[in-house]
Order: structure tokens, then sequence, then C-alpha cells
């Protein structure tokens, strides 16, 4: 049975920015347990997957800079408590053929640099935000990505080449929009071309992906969900694609300045009532339990149709018209609304004021988040009364 622990251990001054680690613990007779680094304070949770199941995580006072280590522990897991670090040798010391650590007890061990491509291979169990256990490798080296807003956190995350497909609606960043391989869409996703480029992950959305493509796609590759909601569960599903990639100082930092720009944003007093569109022919609006009502509340607006179960539900021109709503909001996705749509909504709702907004600030969950808090208080600056 994988048991628990935790263990504190003071490290050697070294640069632990990248790179294979070697940490020795103990004298007994060892084994090879492979382990990543979780967390962003001073005491960052190590993942451990050890021969024979014997280790499932334990404690360390480590830097989060660097997302794996290979770990020489004793077999006598209990041994583990009480035994203290004898040595961490960086990546850039492990260079050659056979290097040698040298241990207090004098005795020697060769060891050998772990490669990139190995550590990939290395499995661990993560639940994703659907309650899903999802087996991710260690090191993910070709992830696609079915969702724009989880697209562009990933660049802002640093994975570079490390993302190899992408949607045809990932628009941003631009770069990745006209260089990265495009797997379909969203809701109709293509197989083929997503078996061609080998995944080793794929990250999917509950509400944006189809479920019969999921089902489908987890068959054959590990496929991470994210289910976000509101602003806590976006904050949670950065933090874990952080924590699945390695990326956890750069996902913390993100999720940190979200958190500030979000309370330093200035609302409505006293609150509009809003009605967010977000489709047209037949018109439909952004419901309850939806992102982007969480997103009007946290401006100080009032969703005339937060309630019912439907989340973004069908409502007739006559509904809009006694619904009655201080602002019409028409958003530029997922139906592109434009200036001449306007007057269509002028004439339903008259003296009513119709105003276009950017869908991704409300609806995107990424590092979008970063720019959403300022371009809020801009339109509300300007709807005030």
């Amino acid at each position: 049975m994988p048991l628990r622990y935790r263990k504190h251990i003071r490290l050697p001054d070294h640069d632990y920015t990248k790179g294979a680690y070697f940490v020795t613990l103990g004298t007994r007779p060892r084994m090879q347990v492979f382990g990543r680094i979780i967390g962003t304070d001073a005491t960052a949770r190590m993942e451990l997957n050890a021969i024979g199941g014997i280790v499932d995580e334990c404690w360390r006072t480590i830097p989060d800079h660097f997302p794996h280590v290979r770990l020489h522990a004793t077999k006598r897991v209990n041994r583990l408590n009480d035994t203290p670090a004898r040595s961490l040798w960086p990546a850039e010391l492990l260079r050659t053929r056979h290097p040698r650590t040298h241990l207090r007890t004098g005795t020697h061990r060769s060891v050998h640099r772990r490669e990139p491509e190995e550590l990939a291979m290395t499995m661990f169990s993560h639940t994703d935000q659907m309650r899903r256990k999802v087996n991710v490798p260690a090191a993910p080296q070709r992830i696609i990505s079915l969702v724009p807003s989880q697209t562009e956190l990933l660049y802002d995350l640093g994975l570079g080449e490390r993302v190899v497909g992408i949607t045809k609606f990932c628009v941003h960043p631009e770069t990745w929009f006209k260089t990265k391989h495009r797997v379909g869409g969203t809701k109709k996703v293509d197989f083929d071309k997503v078996r061609a480029l080998k995944p080793d992950l794929i990250i999917g959305n509950k509400e944006e992906n189809e479920r019969k493509d999921i089902q489908a796609l987890e068959k054959e590759f590990p496929v991470w969900m994210s289910d976000v909601r509101d602003l806590d569960s976006a904050l949670d599903m950065i933090r874990q694609i952080g924590e699945l990639t390695g990326t956890q100082d750069k996902a913390a930092a993100i999720s940190n300045r979200i958190t500030d720009a979000f309370a330093k944003q200035h609302y409505i007093d006293p609150p509009l009532t809003v009605a967010y569109l977000i489709w047209r022919e037949p018109f439909m609006v952004a419901g309850h339990g939806t992102f982007v009502n969480d997103m009007l509340k946290r401006s100080g607006l009032q969703n005339v149709f937060d309630e019912g179960d439907a989340r973004y539900p069908e409502i007739t021109p006559q509904e809009l018209a006694e619904s009655d709503p201080d602002l019409i909001l028409l958003s530029s996705e997922p139906y592109p609304f434009k200036e001449k749509h306007i007057q269509e909504l002028n004439m339903i709702c008259p003296g009513t004021p119709v105003k276009l907004v950017d869908g991704e600030m409300f609806s995107w969950y990424g590092s979008r988040l970063l720019q959403a808090p300022a371009y809020f208080s801009g339109l509300l600056s300007g709807w005030a009364v």
C-alpha cells in the first residue's frame, strides 16, 4: 500500500533552475524513486513514484524552480522519517558518463543524468477538475490544448515547443496560431491529426469540448479536463496546469497577480442590471452557473437571467423586453455581434443602452484574466450613473 509521510530536508546551495537532480537518503541498500516538485512555497510537495508503489508522496523544504528530481531512497520506507539528506547534485555536475556521489559515510554510488525523454516516461496520477483520475507523464513533452483560453495560458507558462497541437479557435498567441499544428475545433476534434502528433497529454474543458470526443480520446491518450465556472475554479485550474507541466512557480505568479488585480477592481454602486447576449437567431444569454455570470457579479452587475437550471438559455425578444435590464451587452464571441446589431436590440428594448463588449475578457479563464479587471473598470467608469 502507498505510504504517506512528511520529511523536511535542508539542501545545499545550488542553481536549481533546470535539469534532473539526484538526492541520496540513508545508507542502506537503495532503490530508484522518481519524483516531481509540486507547490510554490518554501515547503513544496514532492510526489514520488517508487518500485512496487511503496512511496506515494512526501513534503520537502526545497526550491520549486525545477520540475523533476531523481531520488535514491532506502528500501525501508520507515527509515525515511529519520534519515538526513546526504547529497544533492545539480544536473550541471552530472554530465560526465559516470560521475559519482560521495556520501559522508564514505560509500560511493555511480549515477547518470536522466534525459527529459526518460523523465517523461514516469507516470503520476492526477485528479482533474471533473474528479477524474488521470495518469500523466512526469514531464509531458507533447501537449495538445483543445481550449483557446488554456492555450494562451500554456504560452504564458513558457511551454513553447512542448505544445504540439491546438484548435483552429486558439487565436492567442498569434505566433502559435500561425505555426502550431491544428487538430480541428473545440467541438469537432480531428482524431487522425491528434494521433499523428502522438500527444502525451491532452488538455480540455467540460464546457468547451464534446463528451463523445473526450471519451474517445481518453481511450488512447492522457486527457486532463478543467471545469471552470467562477474565478476561484479558474485560479485552481491555473495552478493545477502548473503542476501538470512542472511550471508551478510561473502558474502561482500568474494566479497571485490575477487575485491582486481583482482585489483592486472598481465596481458600479449602485449595481446595474444587465443581459449578456452570446448568440443571435435565436437569442441566447449567459445564465446561472456560468463563468460570464461570475465576472458580471464581480463587476457589480446583476444578471437578469441568473436563475433556473439553463446555463445558456434561449430567450425570445419579448422575454428580453420583459426582463427590462439597465444594460444590454453584446459579446464578440461566440457570436460576432457588430454595430449593425445594436439597432435591432434598440427596437426590442427602446431606451436601454446596448454595448458591444470583448467576449474574451468575460469568458476566457486563463492568463487573459490578468487583463480583465482593468478592462471591466474602464467599461464601468463610462456606465456609472
